[in-house]
């Protein structure tokens, strides 16, 4: 029958395997991804913008309500992520299971008033007001449909720079601060995205060039 008297298992070694570190795009390529972003979609300029100081995933983002946002505590809290699938979208919880806590720095805070009142200007003219369960960045009128994560990457503004920003990272390496603690809390790579905004690429969030960056 071709049986062997012991198995090979033992004289296999493992192969090495060689673990490829990330194409991340500089502060200054982000930025310049923003600005140009801004040119032709503000709301996806905003969405980088949030994307590049929070870490989330491109999903996590799309997943984004207003009810997350805690505008007086300056606390978003990452609840579900959306999953693209073919002819529709599925909402999840995150990759991790858990809800996290990210404290925002004030630049992000600001974007984000910007875009809430951006967003309740155009509620006003569809007759309603903007509800807590609206999305952040939706496909519909009435932003109750969440955006689908494939249409960030697939816009032509950024190519390989814009998926790398969307890209999934660990949302540990950025400010994730579950413990409830601000900016200060943050080590030198966290401090390096409160850094992003200086520059005259992000007047568009009502603040004057260079303001982020003190």
């Amino acid at each position: 029958w071709g049986l062997l008297e012991r198995s090979p298992a033992g004289q296999a070694s493992l192969t090495s395997m060689e673990r490829n570190e990330p194409d991340a795009p500089t502060p200054e390529e982000i930025k310049l991804l923003i600005e140009r972003a801004e040119e032709k979609d503000p709301g996806l300029a905003t969405l980088l913008f949030v994307a590049a100081t929070t870490g989330c995933r491109r999903g996590e983002l799309c997943g984004l309500r207003w009810s997350d946002v805690d505008f007086e505590k300056g606390v978003l809290l990452v609840r579900r992520s959306v999953s693209d699938l073919p002819g529709r979208v599925e909402i999840r919880t995150t990759k991790t299971g858990h809800v996290r806590k990210m404290a925002l720095d004030s630049a992000t805070l600001s974007v984000l008033t910007l875009l809430r009142k951006r967003a309740g200007t155009d509620y006003v003219s569809l007759g309603t007001s903007l509800g807590a369960d609206a999305y952040l960045w939706s496909s519909s009128p009435d932003c109750m449909s969440p955006l689908r994560p494939g249409g960030v990457t697939s816009r032509p503004h950024g190519g390989r720079k814009a998926r790398a920003l969307s890209a999934d990272p660990d949302p540990a390496d950025v400010r994730t601060c579950d413990g409830g603690h601000g900016p200060q809390g943050c080590g030198d790579r966290e401090q390096e995205h409160l850094r992003l905004g200086a520059g005259p690429g992000l007047i568009f969030v009502g603040l004057a060039p260079g303001a982020l960056g003190r």
